[in-house]
């Protein structure tokens, strides 16, 4: 609750309702990955921190460029000679796995590896890359699985893959932007080495020319998380909304309320483009009437409502955003 400056002899004083959409960050740990990186480190940061809560801080890092803006927040900029050791050695042979991340490519030339595992002991491969024809792809099982599409440079691209490791039927999904994009059958190797972003698992070879931001690796299925074969269950299309559709970057608030004196107060709140809102007063914080609803959001991130019949004395505001 926030007390605007009176002006004349209106007193206003606000109530908000909060909105009700859900973070990206917030979709993706709700999910419980087994690793996060969102890059929301300081440019000149040494390691990049594990937003999961499994303490997989990435262990070698060179020639990334982090602090740079993201899709969400801040992002890392991978120029084509930088790669991350992470800690995780999940040996992908043994469960199913899903890989979702974002990436901004910079240029689109080359073999550019995005997340790769190193072999320990067993075959370690490029799991999710760009390839020389600008095509989203995938290594696992030794053989090439890629989209149709084409991805083009300087624009942001939600990309999911999956593995099923059913025993019978092994399939690799790939997603992009939430739509299905294509799937092979090849089987995954024993690999029980670390986990490397922006590159191939040596660390000194196709490097990705991108800005990555919010990469997540979960030990099962996004698209089936329970691993029964039914995909109605499927958080695919949610985490993409939730990329999609964020909350505005501004708190939502009412910034102003003015009393011109002549039985008009206008309130004026950050907002969103494209929704709308309702606005109701009160003289007693008990009894409140709707003067508005329906209100859309100017372009920008505020919106002002004039409130034709206001009169001097005592008065309350709040602004809600309707479904």
């Amino acid at each position: 609750m926030m007390t605007p400056p009176v002006l004349k002899t209106l007193v206003v004083t606000v109530a908000l309702t909060v909105p009700t959409f859900a973070e990206y960050p917030d979709v993706v740990l709700a999910d419980k990955p087994l690793l996060y990186y969102r890059f929301e480190g300081d440019a000149g940061a040494g390691s990049v921190q594990d937003f999961s809560g499994n303490g997989n801080d990435s262990e070698d890092l060179f020639g990334v460029i982090l602090g740079v803006e993201g899709a969400v927040g801040s992002a890392a900029n991978f120029e084509g000679a930088g790669s991350i050791l992470t800690p995780l050695l999940m040996d992908p042979s043994e469960t199913d796995f899903s890989i979702e991340l974002l990436v901004n490519p910079n240029v689109v030339v080359g073999t550019q590896v995005i997340v790769s595992n190193q072999d320990g002991g067993g075959v370690g491969r490029s799991n999710l890359l760009l390839g020389p024809d600008a095509t989203v792809r995938s290594f696992i099982g030794g053989n090439t699985t890629a989209t149709e599409l084409i991805v083009e440079p300087e624009t942001w691209y939600h990309v999911i893959l999956t593995y099923d490791n059913d025993g019978e039927d092994e399939t690799i999904r790939i997603y992009v932007d939430g739509e299905f994009s294509t799937s092979s059958s090849l089987v995954v190797e024993n690999a029980k080495g670390g986990w490397v972003v922006g590159s191939h698992k040596s660390q000194g070879s196709q490097f990705t020319n991108s800005i990555l931001d919010e990469i997540a690796i979960y030990n099962y299925r996004l698209d089936d998380p329970n691993g029964d074969g039914d995909e109605n269950d499927s958080k695919v299309a949610a985490h993409y909304g939730a990329f999609l559709d964020p909350p505005s970057s501004r708190a939502f608030e009412i910034t102003s309320i003015t009393y011109d004196g002549s039985n008009k107060a206008s309130i004026t709140w950050t907002s969103q483009p494209g929704r709308s809102y309702g606005i109701d007063s009160s003289t007693d914080l008990q009894n409140w009437l709707e003067i508005a609803d329906s209100v859309l959001a100017s372009d920008s991130e505020i919106t002002t409502f004039d409130d034709e019949e206001a009169s001097p004395g005592k008065a309350y505001y709040r602004v809600r955003q309707e479904e």
